[in-house]
């Protein structure tokens, strides 16, 4: 009997060994499981957004392949010869007049702006010159004052008494021939002053009509009639008559083409 016991001791013992890895392998199973389950759901939770794209998109095919075609129709009819066409462009005038100043001074006062109609002889812009003025004064009060001339017509007056007198003289002998060349000299003499006096006045007149002439143009006119169409110039600036591109440009006509905007071209 006791033979029998101590021989299944062991047996018991081996028993006990062979039974304590067990719960490892339970453990490792486990997260074997939790792997498996983890996997799952992230490859779910990639693969559910495309399915339903895929669906989405495939239910849209569906339904586009299913759908009625749209066609634009239009009533056919007769079209007509003519057709409207707009473009864009520039009118560039044929003829046109650049008004430039004739008196140098300043602009004081301007009186059409682009677009206006002008007519031939309209007073466009004044220039303010002084010194053109000053001088018109200056000559006219030169051609009004005539006393050298009225002088020069007294003294010829006075030698030609004289001559006159000493004249008779001479002839009844009283005095000599030299007295009476003498005489006639000085009765030439004054002759030939009061020709140069009157000619300075025609001078003067003359220099006179020029100088106003240059003041006349301190009025800007209009010599056509037409459309202004281009300004370069505001009140204030100074202007010359040198030529200088400063001023108006005038295009014949009412308007410059005679066109207006939205015109049918046939």
């Amino acid at each position: 009997m006791s033979a029998d016991v101590r021989s299944s001791m062991p047996a018991a013992g081996d028993q006990q060994h062979e039974t304590e890895p067990q719960p490892k392998h339970g453990r490792r199973f486990l997260w074997i499981l939790i792997a498996i389950v983890v996997l799952g759901a992230a490859l779910l939770a990639g693969l559910l957004p495309h399915y339903n794209r895929d669906k989405v998109v495939n239910a849209r095919a569906e339904q586009q392949k299913n759908a009625l075609p749209i066609v634009e129709v239009q009533t056919v009819h007769i079209a007509s010869s003519e057709q409207v066409l707009t473009l864009p462009g520039t009118v560039i005038p044929l003829r046109s007049a650049h008004i430039y100043a004739r008196a140098s001074g300043y602009l004081k006062a301007r009186y059409v702006d682009l677009g206006d109609t002008v007519r031939r002889g309209q007073l466009l812009a004044i220039i303010s010159a002084p010194d053109l003025d000053a001088s018109v004064e200056q000559q006219t009060g030169a051609v009004q004052s005539r006393d050298n001339v009225l002088t020069a017509e007294s003294n010829l007056r006075l030698q030609q008494a004289t001559y006159t007198r000493v004249h008779t003289l001479v002839l009844h002998g009283i005095l000599s021939q030299q007295d009476d060349d003498t005489a006639l000299a000085a009765v030439e003499s004054a002759q030939s002053n009061l020709q140069a006096m009157q000619n300075a006045v025609k001078g003067a007149q003359g220099a006179l009509a020029r100088t106003q002439a240059l003041a006349d143009f301190e009025q800007v006119r209009s010599p056509i009639n037409g459309t202004i169409t281009a300004r370069n110039i505001e009140v204030g600036n100074l202007v010359s008559a040198s030529g200088a591109a400063q001023g108006l440009v005038a295009v014949p006509g009412g308007s410059p083409t005679g066109w207006r905007a939205g015109r049918r071209i046939v």
